[in-house]
Formats: C-alpha cells, structure tokens, sequence
C-alpha cells in the first residue's frame, strides 16, 4: 500500500493527542452540535472503532467478499459509558490500536489491497477503498477537535 497511506495511519492518533493536550479540559464535555460527540465521547469513540477496524480486516482476509457487522456508535458510547472515559487515556489506548492494526496491514500483499468487504451501508469495498475510508473517518474527527481551539 501507498507509504503516505501508512503514514497518514501513524500519524492521526498522535496528532490527535497532541490536539488533545491543547484543547483546555473544561472544554472535554461541551459538544460543538446537538448530535455531534464531545471530545471525552469522541476519542473514546476513535479508540474503541481500533479493534473494530481490525476485525473488518482480519474477516476479508479470511473470507474475501463477507458481509461486515454495521454498528451504532452512539448505543456504544452509552453501552461504553464514553462520558465518564479519561481522554488522555483513551488518546494512548487509540495509539497502541492504531499501531497493531498498522502492524497487520504491513502484512498485507499488493493484492491483498484488492479483495473485498460488503459494507451493508456503503456497499462493496476493497480493502483499499476501505482504508481510505478509516483516514476520511480520522479527518472528520480531527476537524471536529480544532472547533475547540477556537476562541470562546
């Protein structure tokens, strides 16, 4: 796979904690919008779809072409209690994720890029497609973090 892919994986999660130490705590539980996470919410969020993307993975690698389980991610943030988690631990926790699911990408053959998994929402996908879906899903939160840089 493309080597600013890779990096772009690496590089998230630390730019996140970076963020993270410059948003003021007070701020940790304020939301931007109604139904939009709040940081606390959303780097246990970020942190918990890890294992997530690594079970995606590891199934088409197995069985090229399965049908992957859609999740609610606001059922899971209250299953998960993700407003009493400590965002400073989930950055780490998001960290160590994120760099074994790289560690198992690096496994990957050229053509293992190309096989398949039905998203039931977003239809089939390469593993490649998919990829650069979990980047799309990391940018939307890193905008989402830089609201709260913003002056009051």
């Amino acid at each position: 796979m493309n080597l600013y892919f890779m990096n772009g994986l690496k590089k998230v999660p630390i730019t996140v904690e970076r963020l993270l130490h410059s948003i003021p705590a007070e701020k940790y539980d304020v939301r931007t919008a109604p139904n939009r996470f709040n940081v606390r919410e959303a780097i246990a969020h970020l942190a918990d779809w890890e294992p997530i993307w690594m079970e995606r993975f590891r199934l088409c690698m197995e069985t090229p072409g399965s049908r992957i389980v859609v999740y609610d991610e606001e059922r899971l943030a209250v299953e998960r209690k993700y407003n009493e988690r400590d965002p400073l631990e989930e950055a780490k926790r998001f960290i160590e994720g994120r760099d074994a699911l790289i560690a198992y990408l690096q496994t990957f053959d050229t053509a293992d890029w190309d096989k398949t998994l039905d998203h039931p929402e977003r239809g089939l996908l390469t593993l490649g497609n998919f990829g650069c879906m979990i980047l799309g899903h990391d940018i939307y939160h890193i905008e989402h973090f830089t609201e709260y840089l913003q002056p009051a």
